[in-house]
């Protein structure tokens, strides 16, 4: 038989065990505490500030087209990831630090919601008919909305430095998101 694997993802997770990484139905809140890459630092002589988020949607499938056909749910396939060890924040000072983890919630946070986008439409568009070509279209798609929306909001608030404009994203993402809970990564949604 035929088996389908799919592995995407906007960052590599070359493997969990060797780093600290959680998902965001494990935990959803981050701290600078999580910025555990060597890289990272308050430091008053920095003149810049930078943040790599450390998260990201991977997406992993492996089933014959059988399975596939009969699968009652695909949600715990696509996952949103926080990774410590590729987290990195550079700050000037602990405002601005603050600012920028704030900044990466926001950014795990959209992340969860494309990560849901991603698990509804795999679910509702899966067929007899179904082939490998509808994940990957599927996942471009997301991936390039995922960006222009994070990429959008960080332009509007310099990265998390206008901390009013960023709540409000925020808020209109965390609603998103509870709109799409029957896509959370362990809910059990059946095929349409």
């Amino acid at each position: 038989m035929k088996f389908i694997l799919f592995l995407f993802s906007l960052f590599t997770i070359t493997s969990l065990n060797a780093q600290i990484a959680f998902t965001w139905q494990e935990r959803n809140t981050i701290s600078i505490s999580d910025f555990k890459s060597p890289k990272t630092q308050i430091n008053t002589d920095s003149v810049f500030y930078d943040l790599n988020a450390g998260s990201g949607i991977s997406y992993s499938f492996n089933m014959d087209n059988a399975q596939y056909i009969k699968s009652k749910n695909l949600n715990s396939c696509v996952k949103n990831v926080f990774n410590t060890s590729l987290a990195t924040l550079i700050a000037p000072n602990k405002e601005t630090a603050l600012r920028l983890v704030s900044f990466a919630q926001f950014q795990f946070n959209v992340n969860e919601l494309y990560a849901r986008k991603l698990r509804s439409l795999l679910i509702n568009n899966i067929g007899d008919e179904s082939t490998g070509e509808l994940f990957s279209e599927s996942y471009n798609t997301i991936k390039v909305d995922l960006l222009n929306h994070i990429d959008r909001v960080a332009a509007e608030t310099q990265m998390g430095m206008d901390t009013v404009l960023l709540e409000e994203e925020n808020k209109a993402v965390l609603q998103e998101i509870e709109n799409l809970n029957e896509f959370c990564e362990n809910c059990r949604t059946g095929l349409k």
